[in-house]
């Protein structure tokens, strides 16, 4: 069922686009993914959390440092050392002994009481420094919650794409409506020129009045203002439909104004919305989300576990700049770190956590009511769309019929300017709403294919 529905929707347009020739819609699809600036953005926000991941990865693994330091010193505490009043006693002793004995007179110093300074003149220390965390539960919660936001991001990016694809398709129709409009005001001055000279024909025979003539000339003078409105909404329309494609405003807009039209069977409302369901990166955006809200409880619940490290150092020592064998150390350590109590600020946090959480949780249940909305929405606007193109039709051949047999009689004068100028207006109006109309069952088919999330599709499963 899902791969009918995909195919429904997007067989349409692309089929369309496929017989506009040299550049297909699907072509300008595929050049917005690849130039638009906003998406640009998007996808370097999806970078830098892939980078954001690789970093919190790498915490996982071993921290080597290179640490030199040489430094001189001078004043600073001072360690008293009292070896005078230590030693001199007992060496007085030791004198008067060997003097009482007759032995040669062994004469021990006298020592003063020494003062050491805390810090040394010089010295360097040279060594590297390993660290290995050995159970550190944050790093993996961490990683998970980098992990989970990268799967955001990426969502957003897809949702972002199919927003893109959506406005580049109503962009393409709304500037065919344009064109086609103008088309039409252009049919619509050269009649009513067919009909001024109709008129001044019958004035210089009598059939009408001068004021014919000059009302001839005040609805020339109208439909030459609205030829130039006209004008103005196809270059608008241009403008930002290149400005979509990130090109130049004024660049050039090939497009095929013989689009076929077909008025397919709908597939159910009820299967269209379940597509919207399982399709739509809103959700898949919303589900990451949540994951990383329930890691992030984990994170600050882990905060009560201990954490192990082992840290080993090799370098030199010394008062003078060397590196021998009499001056290399080592020492190798474990480090064990318990968070006892820190004022409950880790549990604040993970109740923080849950409450986002449920938050979440709150708006995929409003998402999901606000997307069976959406779908349903736009499948009964394309419903009433095609009727409206069927009425349209009907309009039009009236209109015409109508202004084909009053200007006969006109011209026969049989009937008023009155009636001419009124059946004139009416069907240019038919007309306008018959291109409007029919244009808008495709914009609203590109809708109705944002709407259920498979407008993207396509464009996803085929990139590089």
């Amino acid at each position: 069922m899902r791969t009918f529905l995909t195919a429904f929707l997007i067989s349409v347009l692309l089929s369309l686009a496929a017989a506009q020739t040299p550049v297909p819609l699907e072509e300008y699809f595929r050049l917005g993914l690849r130039q638009n600036l906003a998406l640009k953005q998007k996808e370097a926000d999806y970078e830098l959390s892939l980078l954001a991941l690789e970093k919190a990865r790498g915490m996982f693994l071993p921290n080597l440092t290179f640490d030199s330091r040489y430094s001189r010193a001078g004043g600073g505490r001072m360690i008293d050392f009292p070896l005078g009043d230590l030693f001199n006693p007992v060496y007085g002793s030791l004198n008067q002994i060997f003097q009482a004995l007759g032995q040669p007179t062994q004469n021990f110093p006298l020592l003063e009481n020494q003062q050491i300074p805390f810090l040394r003149e010089r010295e360097h220390e040279t060594k590297l420094r390993l660290i290995q965390p050995v159970f550190q539960p944050a790093l993996y919660f961490n990683a998970e919650i980098r992990r989970q936001q990268v799967m955001a991001r990426q969502a957003a990016l897809n949702s972002y794409k199919n927003i893109l694809i959506r406005d580049i398709g109503l962009a393409y129709f709304n500037y065919l409506q344009a064109r086609r409009g103008e088309k039409i005001y252009r049919g619509a001055l050269k009649v009513m020129r067919e009909n001024a000279a109709l008129s001044a024909s019958l004035l210089k025979n009598g059939v009408v009045t001068r004021d014919v003539t000059q009302s001839a000339r005040a609805e020339l003078a109208q439909l030459e203002q609205q030829l130039i409105e006209a004008d103005n909404k196809v270059r608008l329309a241009a403008s930002y439909f290149n400005f979509l494609l990130n090109r130049p405003l004024d660049d050039s807009i090939r497009v095929d104004n013989s689009l076929p039209f077909s008025t397919l069977e709908m597939a159910d409302v009820q299967a269209l919305r379940q597509q919207a369901l399982k399709n739509r990166y809103e959700f898949m955006q919303l589900s990451s989300g949540q994951r990383a809200r329930k890691a992030q409880g984990r994170l600050h619940g882990a905060a009560y576990l201990p954490t192990l490290s082992l840290v080993a150092d090799y370098g030199f020592q010394g008062e003078s700049y060397r590196f021998s064998d009499k001056d290399d150390y080592w020492m190798a350590s474990a480090l064990l770190q318990w968070n006892i109590y820190n004022g409950g600020q880790d549990e604040t946090e993970r109740q923080m956590a849950l409450i986002s959480l449920k938050q979440l949780q709150l708006r995929e249940r409003e998402l999901t009511r606000q997307i069976e909305l959406d779908v349903d929405n736009q499948y009964r606007r394309l419903i009433y769309l095609q009727k409206s193109f069927w009425a349209a039709q009907k309009q039009v051949r009236a209109a015409e019929e109508a202004f084909r047999i009053i200007r006969a009689r006109y011209k026969a004068g049989e009937s008023l300017w009155l009636n001419l100028s009124d059946a004139r207006e009416k069907m240019t109006r038919a007309r306008l709403a018959l291109e409007i109309s029919q244009l808008e069952i495709y914009k609203q088919r590109i809708n109705l294919a944002a709407a259920t999330g498979a407008l993207v599709q396509p464009f996803l499963s085929k990139e590089k």
